[in-house]
């Protein structure tokens, strides 16, 4: 006999046969005991229409996810910052009206879907989601700074996508050349990594899965393979290893970071001493600490070539400003600024770099006394 789901409530005649066949017992005192799996039927708190228009997007979003040319963002200041960068989003899931108001107009093309917090829940992969989420198409690779810095920055087998994705932040935030992952480092474009990054990836050219070899033959000869080794960490053919404020990080580099639990591989080493020259640097500690997290190594290593380079740039403006008053007695000041193009952006990083004095043969012996 099939009793309706809310017919025990009213019915007497059927409340024992009801609780025999759902529940082990019917009442605990006062307080009706329901069974584990409910037997009442779903109901949305939208209409069928919106519902379907759900599920559509829903299709959609798992089509461009297995493609690969999806970008997730679950954070509003990231989708404001991404739309003023004239990124507009493919689709937009929300709880309540009220969070749209804080975004910057849609386009019309913009598929906006109202959702409830569990399917919500279903969609982010955080625990206290901010009750939106954005789909991005995923851009071809960013163009190259016209600022940027000649460092290139290479992950080698790293798993962790927080890491990576912060990784990806600093190198942004440095005005790097490009970022390039091996065959065996975490997806960029996966939430966790976007979320890390602060959506950073719009900002910088990124290149995944290439192997090592193929990036080295590209690689201008001029250019400095660096690799950054932790500080117990013994070198094949006892190389050298510096620390990384006695390296000279003022000249175009390619830096390699490995994972924490692995390291940089050696046949990477290998592979770039055959034609390029190589360093191999590593960041003080004190020695109870094993390593440092590579996401934060990586930020002090891209900073200090940065800080560098910048010094260096302004050595050279400084040295060119004084042949031309030597021999023309005046200076054309809009010349030298656009000369300096570069170091005008990466002296608001390093204000205090001109506090640093130097002897004008060594760049080293000034870096140091920092």
């Amino acid at each position: 006999m099939n009793v309706p789901a809310r017919l025990h409530l009213f019915c007497p005649l059927h409340c024992k046969l009801f609780a025999n066949r759902h529940f082990s017992g019917y009442r605990s005192g006062s307080k009706i005991q329901y069974p584990a799996k409910s037997i009442f039927p779903k109901v949305h708190l939208y209409d069928a229409e919106t519902h379907n228009m759900y599920l559509k997007a829903m299709s959609d979003i798992k089509s461009k996810r297995r493609k690969g040319v999806s970008v997730f963002v679950e954070n509003r200041s990231m989708i404001r910052d991404l739309m003023k960068l004239k990124h507009n989003p493919s689709h937009v899931f929300y709880v309540k009206e009220k969070i749209l108001d804080q975004i910057p107009t849609l386009s019309e093309s913009t598929v906006k879907v109202q959702v409830t917090e569990k399917q919500m829940s279903r969609l982010t992969d955080v625990n206290n989601h901010q009750g939106v989420m954005a789909v991005f198409n995923k851009p071809a690779v960013c163009l190259s700074n016209s600022n940027a810095i000649p460092l290139i920055v290479y992950l080698d087998r790293i798993r962790n996508s927080g890491n990576a994705g912060t990784i990806v932040r600093s190198a942004a935030g440095a005005a790097c050349t490009s970022v390039i992952t091996s065959e065996h480092t975490v997806d960029l474009w996966l939430p966790g990594a976007v979320r890390s990054a602060a959506a950073a990836h719009f900002l910088i050219p990124i290149h995944q899965k290439l192997h090592f070899s193929d990036v080295i033959a590209q690689l201008p000869e001029d250019w400095t393979v660096c690799f950054v080794e932790s500080q117990g960490t013994i070198i094949p053919n006892k190389e050298p290893k510096l620390p990384y404020h006695e390296a000279n990080f003022a000249q175009p580099t390619l830096m390699v970071f490995g994972s924490e639990g692995w390291g940089v591989s050696n046949k990477l080493r290998g592979i770039a001493s055959k034609s390029h020259k190589v360093i191999n640097v590593f960041i003080p500690h004190v020695p109870q600490l094993d390593s440092l997290n590579v996401s934060m190594a990586a930020t002090i290593l891209i900073f200090e070539m940065a800080k560098q380079y910048a010094a260096l740039e302004k050595n050279q403006l400084h040295s060119s400003c004084q042949i031309s008053l030597s021999e023309q007695n005046t200076v054309d000041n809009e010349s030298c600024s656009t000369n300096g193009s570069i170091v005008r952006d990466l002296e608001n990083l390093f204000p205090s770099s001109d506090q640093v004095h130097y002897d004008g043969n060594d760049l080293n012996s000034g870096l140091d006394q920092g």
